[in-house]
């Protein structure tokens, strides 16, 4: 079964990363000053990848774990998963406000802005933890 694991963190990070730059992309869009007409399509659009992305993020991951359960022996998988956890909830909390600014239910915040940069914040540092493995 190890066989399958190289595949689906190839997955993983391929979905981290359209993750990662769907919360980006969402930054720009919203900070132009067209976002309130133009760009609705494209943030729907980008709201709805960055959903499928999330999801396949968490699939892989517990696919990897799964096949490789030896991984949570170690203490900063957990941290890592905490921090993946928490992003996760604030770009939901993110997408369910944003659907409401593109159904004109309520105006455009800064608030929606504020929830990606503080998961995109995490992801980076789960990145990074991933990266150094230091504890």
């Amino acid at each position: 079964m190890t066989f399958l694991y190289p595949a689906v963190k190839v997955i993983h990070i391929l979905a981290i990363a359209g993750w990662f730059g769907t919360g980006i992309a969402i930054l720009v869009f919203m900070r132009s000053e067209a976002a309130e007409n133009q760009n609705r399509t494209v943030l729907t659009l980008i709201r709805n990848v960055q959903g499928v992305a999330a999801i396949i993020v968490v699939l892989a991951g517990i696919g990897m774990l799964i096949l490789l359960p030896a991984w949570l022996q170690q203490g900063w998988v957990h941290t890592k998963i905490l921090l993946w956890i928490i992003a996760l909830g604030l770009t939901q909390i993110s997408g369910a406000r944003l659907k409401k600014i593109l159904s004109g239910e309520t105006a455009f915040t800064p608030v929606v802005a504020n929830l990606q940069i503080t998961a995109l914040v995490l992801m980076a540092l789960a990145m990074i933890l991933v990266e150094f493995k230091p504890f």
